[in-house]
């Protein structure tokens, strides 16, 4: 067989790290290559009414194989762990059958998956990409999750440890994720490709109303979590000047700090800031719709652990971004050169209230519209499809 692709969620509409690796092996299949897939059993995402998802099922030409594990409360630490460990428990006893694989696509996360792989490696001499989404635990370290003397951090350094060393091929997101890898874990220039994410989201029409209000709109649609800097967020949104201009911010989405937001909003009586939970369809559409800018945020200390996947859905949907990133990655670097917004470095408050006041006065068109071909699905995919087909050409010539 060719192709097996290893991943906690495939498929899953609501989950963009799903449809990631979905489009990937759809794109690979397109190309003529057989393609199959582990990965697990979407209950606690899956939102059909009376309906099961299969444990095995044929989808446009993937066989994909399901397997149960624990999904208990996922705000619950313990609980998480508890489902990541047997989500990989279950993986183990599919084993065996990696060795009928001549390569395997590999996820970051959850971060100890990648175990199976190198133990494939190890007794099949199966090749392996590893597509790093996330630096661990680096990432869980700089954010406080975890400790780096705890027995987990261990355990991951030395897994990813062998899996820098083992795979054929590593993904890395960026180029700062690329610096990081060969600086801080040793891994060789050769073996590290950056490919960029992309949008998951299908293309659509979305038609602009006649606002009934002359401020501009800036919102943020996403993971509302411990990488996004809302310490920061907080700070802008909250300032004086900032509440004297003509903005209003819309927040939606999930996670652990939507609630803290929430109160922050109500307990400092910001008349201008709404915030939703996850919003769909419609409600989705029309925020979308409303906005002239979109929010993007990832912590300055996370440059290279991880990339904001959001920046590529806010490019898909043709609205310029107003981002609180490192000043050193790709991100910041395609907003400054190609015009798709404004910076705001490491989420300065002066720096947002200079940006605030620029966007106002000058009332600019960015060139958002002119430059997302170069972000789309399909420039990725290719390299993808470049890279399977060469790690399977040079398979052949062993």
């Amino acid at each position: 067989k060719d192709i097996l692709f290893l991943c906690q969620y495939f498929y899953q509409e609501y989950i963009t790290s799903s449809l990631l690796p979905y489009q990937t092996a759809r794109e690979l299949v397109d190309n003529g290559m057989k393609v199959d897939v582990i990965c697990g059993y979407p209950k606690e995402y899956h939102s059909g009414v009376g309906t099961a998802v299969p444990k095995i099922e044929t989808v446009d030409g993937i066989l994909i194989q399901r397997v149960s594990y624990f999904q208990l409360d996922r705000t619950n630490s313990l609980f998480r762990l508890l489902n990541y460990f047997s989500f990989i428990a279950s993986c183990f006893l599919k084993l065996f059958q990696l060795r009928h694989y001549k390569l395997i696509y590999v996820y970051s996360n959850p971060p100890l998956l990648p175990i199976l792989t190198v133990l494939a490696n190890v007794l099949f001499k199966t090749r392996f990409v590893f597509v790093t989404y996330d630096i661990y635990p680096d990432i869980a370290i700089k954010t406080g999750v975890l400790s780096e003397s705890s027995p987990i951090s261990w355990l991951t350094d030395c897994i990813n440890a062998q899996v820098f060393k083992r795979a054929t091929k590593i993904i890395a997101l960026s180029k700062e994720m690329k610096h990081y890898l060969i600086e801080n874990k040793q891994v060789a220039d050769h073996k590290v490709q950056v490919i960029p994410n992309w949008a998951t989201e299908e293309e659509s029409i979305v038609v602009s109303p006649h606002k009934k209000s002359d401020k501009i709109t800036i919102s943020y649609l996403g993971n509302m979590g411990i990488p996004q800097d809302f310490d920061k967020i907080e700070a802008i949104i909250s300032d004086k000047r900032v509440q004297a201009m003509p903005i209003q911010f819309f927040f939606a989405g999930h996670g652990s700090r939507k609630d803290s937001l929430r109160e922050f909003v109500s307990s400092n009586h910001l008349q201008n800031v709404t915030v939703y939970d996850y919003l769909k369809g419609e409600d989705y559409q029309s925020v979308l719709a409303n906005s002239d800018y979109h929010l993007l945020s990832l912590k300055a200390e996370l440059n290279g652990l991880a990339v904001p996947s959001k920046f590529y859905s806010y490019i898909h949907n043709g609205k310029p971004i107003i981002a609180l990133v490192h000043e050193d990655c790709d991100i910041a670097e395609n907003i400054e050169q190609l015009d798709l917004g404004y910076v705001i470095p490491k989420g300065d408050l002066e720096g947002a209230i200079s940006v605030f006041q620029k966007m106002i006065s000058q009332n600019t068109e960015h060139k958002v519209q002119q430059n997302k071909e170069l972000f789309t699905k399909e420039v990725q995919l290719k390299k993808y499809v470049d890279l399977t087909l060469e790690i399977l050409k040079g398979e052949e010539n062993v």
